[in-house]
């Protein structure tokens, strides 16, 4: 494409900071943390899918009420990925989706600091480590978390920090960290192919909280599929290496919880994910605010920004997820390769038709 001007002016609309400012019905709120959680929780800023219980959503007004009370800034954390393992994405480089989901938490960022100008700060942790334990340490970790790094910085978002879950191994106690990850992986790897109850019994003496059912197993699998796909592995290694991945998966995500390495029991932490729920899982668990990966403007879809492709769809330019299901199913074409630059970020945002709207 030779002239990248329609695609720039798509993209700059999504622009957290050239959005017009707007008296939210929250500012009517005397409550603030409630005008805050209620952000939250509106349409265009939540993820689709089941509303927070009421406990939850108290639960979570009282995290944000514990700074606002204090007049301190609301501390956050996301967990974002280490690699882009979107099966069919031909780089390892963050693209437009992580852009979409920057600007998209850039602009909660920016409504709450209206609501209350001490505002929020939030540590976006890149799963390095975590990547490295689940699928090995390869050539596609640097770059990826290299290039959120470039990328904040380049935005100038001073209210996003990023940080290597690596460093915080490392500031924490790595030798107990490794331990109580293998010691966590095989009482994983008793239960999950024998379910014998005394290995279900020592995992949640470990801290392991809510079940592990039939469709959570299968919903995991299958995405641990999807990244050993992208890795070459022969089809009749696949589903036990699938299987080992997701052990790997639940052993570390159980360290991480072990040590508060996302820093959750801090009172006032809120946790902010673009994960979507997984099948099965219950409901009472449910103290994140899921939010939507793409702003307003772009797409609705909830992917995780690192298992899909940014990209734009033709014939206007729709900043959209192309996900490994809309390939295998064959709903959209690429079309063409392009690399834009927004606010002095280089990206890529390759164009795309839908497959059902021909050439």
């Amino acid at each position: 494409m030779k002239d990248n001007a329609p695609a720039l002016r798509r993209l700059e609309a999504l622009c957290w900071h050239r959005l017009p400012a707007t008296e939210d019905e929250a500012r009517l709120d005397c409550d603030v943390a409630q005008s805050i959680t209620n952000l939250f929780l509106k349409r265009g800023v939540r993820m689709k899918g089941p509303l927070l219980p009421e406990q939850q959503k108290s639960e979570m007004r009282k995290r944000v009420a514990a700074s606002t009370s204090l007049g301190e800034a609301i501390p956050a954390v996301v967990q974002f990925g280490g690699s882009k393992t979107a099966q069919y994405c031909p780089y390892p480089d963050p693209d437009l989706a992580e852009w979409m989901a920057m600007e998209q938490l850039a602009r909660i960022c920016g409504e709450v600091q209206r609501l209350y100008p001490p505002g929020i700060q939030v540590q976006l942790i890149l799963a390095d480590e975590f990547y490295a334990h689940v699928f090995g340490a390869d050539e596609t970790i640097e770059p990826y978390c290299g290039g959120m790094e470039a990328m904040l910085g380049s935005i100038g978002l001073d209210f996003i920090r990023p940080v290597r879950l690596r460093d915080l191994v490392r500031a924490a106690n790595p030798e107990a960290i490794e331990s109580s990850y293998q010691r966590n992986r095989e009482i994983l790897e008793r239960y999950w192919r024998t379910g014998d109850q005394r290995a279900w019994a020592d995992l949640e003496n470990a801290g392991w909280k809510g079940k592990l059912p039939l469709e959570q197993r299968e919903h995991y699998l299958a995405r641990a599929g999807h990244v050993l796909t992208k890795k070459r592995f022969e089809k009749a290694r696949l589903d036990v290496e699938a299987e080992s991945a997701v052990l790997r998966f639940l052993a570390y995500a159980l360290v991480i919880a072990q040590y508060d390495l996302a820093g959750r029991r801090n009172p006032r932490m809120l946790d902010i994910s673009f994960v979507p729920r997984s099948p099965g899982e219950p409901r009472d668990l449910f103290k994140k605010f899921y939010i939507a990966p793409c702003p307003p403007g772009g797409s609705g879809k909830s992917a995780p920004p690192w298992t899909a492709q940014g990209i734009l769809l033709l014939p206007d330019f729709q900043p959209s997820l192309c996900t490994a299901a809309d390939i295998e199913d064959g709903r959209y074409v690429p079309v063409q390769e392009l690399t834009i630059e927004i606010d002095g970020c280089r990206l890529r945002a390759d164009l795309f038709r839908k497959a059902s709207e021909g050439c």
